[in-house]
C-alpha cells in the first residue's frame, strides 16, 4: 500500500529525490516560497521535507483536490486519508486550526469602527467557512452600527438549519 502513495508522489512529480526537496529551518528567509506539499510534509512529516513526508502530503493534497478542501477537512475526516497516521492528522488539523483561529482574530471586527457588509462577510468567512455543518449567528451591532458581540443561535447538519424566529430573538 505504500509502494502506491509512492508512486503517486513520483507521478506528479518525476525524479524526486531526498537531495532535491529543500531543506526545512525556521531560519530560512525563503519560507514563503515553499509550495503546498512541502509545508503540509514539514507539518506531517519527523525528518521534514522527508521523501516520506512529500509522498503522503502530494497524495493528501491530491486526493482531497488542494490545500482548500484540506484545510476544511474535520479531524475525523483527514483520520480516512489515505497513509496519515492518527498523530499525523492531528498535526495537520491543529496546523489549520491555528491558522483559522489567527485569522479570525485578526478579523474580528473593531468596537470602535463602523461593521459594514465586507467585515461582516470577512468575519463570517473565517469564523464558518471550514465547517462542514450550517449554523446561524446573530451580529450585535450599536446605534452606530459599531460591532457589540455575536452569537450562535443555531446549527444544524450538512443541508440545513431549522431555526424559529422565536430562537433568534431572545
Amino acid at each position: 500500500m505504500k509502494q502506491s502513495i509512492h508512486r503517486t508522489a513520483l507521478s506528479l512529480s518525476p525524479q524526486l529525490a531526498d537531495s532535491e526537496f529543500p531543506k526545512f529551518s525556521p531560519h530560512s528567509p525563503d519560507l514563503h516560497s515553499y509550495g503546498d506539499a512541502e509545508l503540509i510534509a514539514a507539518i506531517i512529516g519527523r525528518q521534514p521535507l522527508s521523501l516520506k513526508a512529500q509522498t503522503l502530503a502530494l497524495a493528501a493534497l491530491k486526493e482531497v483536490g488542494g490545500l482548500v478542501p484540506l484545510a476544511r477537512r474535520s479531524p475525523l475526516s483527514l483520520l480516512h486519508l489515505h497513509g496519515l497516521s492518527p498523530q499525523q492528522a492531528e498535526r495537520l488539523w491543529a496546523a489549520f486550526e491555528v491558522g483559522r483561529r489567527a485569522m479570525s482574530e485578526s478579523l474580528q471586527p473593531c468596537h470602535d469602527a463602523p461593521l459594514d457588509r465586507e467585515a461582516a462577510a470577512s468575519w463570517a468567512r473565517v469564523k464558518l467557512g471550514h465547517l462542514e455543518h450550517e449554523e446561524v449567528w446573530v451580529i450585535c451591532v450599536g446605534a452606530q452600527m459599531r460591532f457589540m458581540s455575536a452569537h450562535q443561535v443555531g446549527k444544524g447538519g450538512v443541508h440545513a438549519c431549522a431555526l424559529l424566529t422565536r430562537d433568534v430573538l431572545i
